[in-house]
């Protein structure tokens, strides 16, 4: 399982597209930019996710876990919401302990990447190249494989 798991996760990477520069909403109001964030990271993970999707919730457990394990070597997570509670975002950020950006994505950024479901990940090169686009949830040690091969620039 977990080789078919990589094969999904690897089936892109020769047919890398940039993203476009998204501007994003923090939770403070602020503006940012999705190249401020992916600023200085080898690879960024970017999950679009809600706050009603049970696989959403896994993967943002996932996504705290493989940021502590890979923070210091410039891998980027980034959550992406497509709700607008803020005040329950900002709970559920305090009881994972999120230590990775969250903020709440542009109404046009699931309709330019097609996504009918979440959660959907995209994964960033250090050029903000799409690498790979995961539709659905994938289980912690299929990306953390993924990443560790990416970092160890092995193969596939």
């Amino acid at each position: 399982m977990k080789s078919i798991i990589l094969f999904v996760l690897v089936s892109t990477v020769l047919f890398a597209q940039s993203v476009p520069n998204f501007k994003l909403t923090e939770l403070n109001q602020k503006t940012t930019s999705l190249y401020q964030l992916t600023k200085g990271n080898e690879l960024t993970l970017v999950s679009l996710v809600t706050l009603s999707c049970p696989y959403c919730q896994k993967e943002i457990h996932d996504y705290t876990l493989l940021s502590q394990k890979y923070g210091m070597k410039k891998v980027g997570f980034v959550a992406l919401f497509l709700d607008n509670d803020e005040k329950t975002i900002r709970s559920l950020i305090t009881e994972n302990k999120i230590k990775y950006s969250v903020l709440r994505a542009g109404s046009d950024m699931p309709d330019y990447f097609g996504i009918r479901g979440v959660p959907f990940t995209f994964i960033l090169d250090h050029n903000n190249n799409i690498i790979e686009k995961v539709p659905g949830y994938v289980p912690i040690d299929g990306m953390d494989d993924f990443i560790s091969q990416y970092l160890n620039k092995k193969t596939f």
